[in-house]
Parts: structure tokens; sequence; C-alpha cells
């Protein structure tokens, strides 16, 4: 009873101090230069303008008073013990209200969304902060995916803006950008796609020993196995009309995702324009690798060597192809697996697309 009671106590102090802002700000806050506003890496963080509901550059600090940490510049080392300490007191909170605390106020999204693009951020510190990145990713899924997942969803969910397209010449089939709207979308799945298709998801790995790649993939196939019927709205076009969640209500991060015009007469999320290409260009890449791997093998094995030396080196290219061979068939293999996880996942939109 006392251990609880202290516990209680902390967690009491740890709200009132604002100690989760103060964390995600001295992960996301970047140092501005003395000539100027923009942040010292050369990466862009954006704030929301008031009245065109529009992306505008400023800091990315989240709270409305300056932290006291703000503009101080934290090496990798220390924003990745951030990022640990804050997946530790997300996973270990067993009480629902302060769990409901935690993902309320749109912290764990800024943070999400924050992080993004993995491109402002230089290669040895992005190889230190991502598995942490990604093991946090992993456990708010886990969270969602829970008993009482459905609860905590309106505050997995965010609003962007929505650039749709219109046809001004019927006979030509032209299109032309029309007025922008707003879509609904989970900053959850898109920081897991973005993961997903970085070029470190084969090299690192995360808290588990697991690669990140493949806990990204893990996230974004939990994701969509969630039979919600509002998940799998905002999966599917981006949100919509509800009794459940008042999607109009929904807030807005400061980091926005990056948008391209779309040419489809129903226009793909963010999410599935990055997801479904990479997949396909993946699988189709190493289908063909795999395909010239085996002509070549099979014209060694017609060449017939007249001398001990030629044999020896048929032997030995032989060895080589068949190791090359057995990475690339597990690489077929895992893209063959990751897609057929996704279809069985029954979104019927995006099997219809993919």
């Amino acid at each position: 009873a006392e251990e609880l009671e202290a516990a209680e106590a902390l967690f009491a102090y740890f709200c009132e101090k604002n100690v989760l802002p103060m964390l995600i700000d001295s992960l996301l806050c970047h140092p501005p230069p003395l000539t100027s506003s923009s942040s010292m890496d050369g990466s862009d963080t954006t704030n929301l303008d008031n009245k065109n509901n529009l992306p505008s550059t400023t800091t990315t600090t989240i709270s409305s008073t300056p932290s006291p940490f703000s503009g101080v510049c934290w090496t990798s080392s220390v924003k990745a013990q951030i990022l640990q300490t804050i997946a530790m007191i997300v996973f270990n909170t067993s009480s629902p209200l302060s769990l409901a605390y935690l993902l309320s106020s749109n912290y764990m999204n800024e943070l999400i969304m924050g992080m993004l693009p993995l491109d402002q951020w230089k290669g040895d510190s992005l190889e230190e902060i991502l598995p942490h990145y990604v093991t946090l990713l992993r456990g708010l899924v886990m969270r969602l995916r829970g008993e009482e997942g459905g609860g905590y969803l309106p505050l997995f969910l965010c609003q962007r803006q929505k650039r749709r397209l219109h046809r001004t010449n019927a006979a030509q089939g032209e299109l032309a950008d029309a007025t922008a709207s707003t879509e609904t979308y989970l900053p959850l799945l898109y920081a897991a796609v973005q993961v997903f298709c970085s070029p470190l998801g084969t090299s690192l790995r995360d808290s588990e020993g697991c690669l990140i790649r493949t806990t990204a993939m893990n996230v974004i196939l939990n994701l969509c196995r969630i039979t919600d019927e509002e998940v799998r709205l905002v999966l599917v076009q981006g949100g919509g009309g509800d009794d459940v969640v008042d999607w109009d209500s929904l807030p807005t991060t400061k980091s926005v995702p990056l948008m391209a015009p779309s040419l489809l007469s129903h226009p793909l999320t963010i999410e599935q324009e990055l997801l479904f290409p990479h997949v396909c260009n993946s699988l189709n890449s190493w289908f063909h690798r795999s395909v010239r791997l085996a002509m070549a093998s099979l014209s060694i094995d017609n060449k017939h060597g007249k001398t001990s030396k030629h044999n020896e080196a048929k032997a030995e290219a032989k060895a080589r192809h068949k190791d090359i061979a057995t990475m690339q068939f597990r690489e077929l293999q895992y893209w063959l697996g990751f897609l057929d996880d996704l279809l069985s996942c029954e979104i019927r939109a995006w099997n219809a697309r993919l």
C-alpha cells in the first residue's frame, strides 16, 4: 500500500511539473543559430498558421511557454535516452487514467511527427536514436490493440491537409489542383511506413534485437489488423463522418507529413502512396535479381573446364552464387510473406489497390 501511494505521489508530481512535455521539448527542439530563426541542422520545423490553417516555420517547442531547456543542443545519446525513458513510462503505466494523461494533449503525436522526416538527423545520430524510436512505436500500437485500446483511439488521431484534384478538360483528361481540404490520419502509421521504407531498416536493430524494418512492419500489420471501424476508415480514406469520433475537432501536429499531388481519380492516402510502391518495387527487384542469378548459374554449369584451375574457379563461383541465392531467396520470402500478411488483414480497398 505504501509503495502504491508513493508511486501515485510520484506520478502526480510528474504531471504537476509537466515533465513529459519538457522531455519531448528537449528531444525535438533545435537550437536556433545566431543569425536566423531556422534550426541549426538545416531542417524545417512547422507550426500551423491561425488564419489559413497552413503550416508555417517556427520552433518545435510543444508547450505554450518556453521550456527551461529550449535552445539547448542535446547530443544524440541524451535524445536516445529520452526516447527510452518515455517508452518505459508508457509501457509500465497500468492505470487507464494515467495512460490517458500520457496520450492526451497530443504529446505522443507531436513526438512521433517531430522525429520525421528521418533525413533531418545525421547518420550517426539516427543510428543511435532510431532503435528507441521504433521501439516506442511498437509499444504504442500494442496499447492501441489492447482491451481498452478503443477508448484511446481519438488520442492517436490527427488532421492534415489533403490535396484533391479535379478535371479541367474532360475530353483531354487533364487534371488541375483543386481546393485543399483535411483528412484524418494516424501519425503512428505514417511514422511506421517512413521507418519501413528507410534504407536503415535492414542495418539497425531495436532494443530486442529485431531489425528496424521488421519492427516497423509489425507496427503496420498490427494497425491493419485492428477491426475497429474508425481505424479502418482512417486507413482507407483518411477518416470521415462518424458519431463516435468528432473528426473536425481533431488536433494537428506542428510537423506535418510531406505531400505529393496524386494523379488518380481517387487519390491514395500518403501512407498508401509510400507503402504500396515500396512493397511492389522491392518484390519485383528481388524476383528479377533471383532470376538473373539463376541464369548466371546455369551458364556456369554449361561451361566445361579444360584445366584444374578452370574447375576450381567454377566451383568457387558456384559456391558464391549459392550464398548469394540464399540471401536473395530469403529477401524474396520476406517480401512475399509481408504481402501475404497485408492481404490477409482483409482491408478490401488496400487489397484492390495492391
